[in-house]
């Protein structure tokens, strides 16, 4: 009952609808979290799903504990968790998309150092986190309708010799995963946990992550 109730509480946080934190705009981060490749009829996906993702996602809401949300971030502390999809579209808007199985074939996560990783197998993963995750997966066909439904979970493990995590999505850095014959790269630090800057010519609010106003060219104010 716990984990489905942990389960529940995560969909919930999926929604991209969902409500806005005070700190974070939520809808700013979902956007820097997924990456699209769309060509000929074809589209590729993924979506890193940060550990720090769930905090921002829940804290405000009144129904979820404390305890709850340290629940949820110990269960996927150790992991890097993304979603992919690699869907073709075809005449009259039908899709079909590639299975788990064969996607897996050309899944991979290399970090700053050119070091690469596989997605971990069930045996090498929590069955708790496992249970959660699985419990997803209908949820993304259910708000995503076709497209939901070739999405997939992968779980790597990218830790330095501390048996730290090397990738953050607060911290300087980037990493890159590889599937469908295609690329998706994060810059780091994500541009919406950024705090905001501001022109110092008429004090407009500006995104964090850059350095000079588009109109003025002069450099941003912290």
């Amino acid at each position: 009952m716990r984990i489905l109730l942990i389960t529940l509480t995560l969909l919930l946080s999926l929604n991209i609808f969902g409500q806005e934190s005070a700190k974070v705009d939520q809808i700013e981060l979902i956007k820097d979290l997924q990456i699209w490749n769309k060509e000929d009829g074809k589209m590729k996906f993924s979506f890193w799903i940060p550990n720090g993702y769930w905090r921002i996602a829940l804290e405000g809401n009144p129904q979820v504990t404390e305890e709850t949300i340290t629940k949820i971030e110990s269960l996927f502390q150790d992991y890097i968790l993304v979603f992919m999809a690699d869907i073709k579209i075809h005449t009259g808007g039908t899709m079909s998309y590639t299975d788990k199985k064969d996607l897996k074939k050309g899944v991979s996560l290399v970090d700053e150092n050119g070091k690469t990783y596989l997605p971990l197998s069930d045996k090498e993963t929590s069955s708790e986190t496992l249970t959660i995750l699985e419990g997803m997966s209908p949820m993304f066909a259910k708000m995503l309708g076709q497209m939901g439904e070739g999405m997939h979970f992968f779980l790597f493990k990218v830790k330095d010799k501390k048996n730290e995590n090397i990738i953050n999505e607060y911290q300087e850095g980037y990493f890159i995963v590889k599937h469908s014959n295609k690329e998706f790269k994060w810059t780091l630090p994500l541009p919406s946990l950024l705090p905001n800057k501001y022109c110092p010519i008429d004090n407009q609010e500006m995104k964090g992550s850059w350095s000079f106003c588009p109109f003025h060219g002069e450099k941003l104010n912290n």
